[in-house]
């Protein structure tokens, strides 16, 4: 996303912005909610799922980096797209 926002802002082509949200819902997709029960992992992106390990564990592959450039994403939309984000289809 951080690469389809860049170029959107260098030639402003909307060509780009298509990509930018299907990127946005791909990264919403991939956060946790505020309804997940445990609190530690609310708001955090997992990078991917695991297969099943035979136990009820949930197969969610989590590092930081995953946060922190989804976190950096969104905030590269924001500061590209002043105001409101209303009209972004994601």
């Amino acid at each position: 996303m951080i690469m389809w926002i860049d170029l959107w802002k260098r030639t402003g082509e909307e060509k780009y912005m298509k990509e930018i949200e299907t990127s946005l819902g791909f990264l919403l997709r991939c956060q946790f909610r505020d309804d997940v029960e445990d609190p530690a992992v609310r708001g955090a992106f997992f990078e991917g799922i695991l297969p099943p390990d035979g136990t009820l564990t949930p197969g969610f592959y989590f590092r930081d980096i995953a946060t922190i450039y989804s976190v950096r994403a969104m905030l590269e939309l924001m500061r590209a797209v002043p105001g409101d984000l209303h009209y972004i289809q994601y």
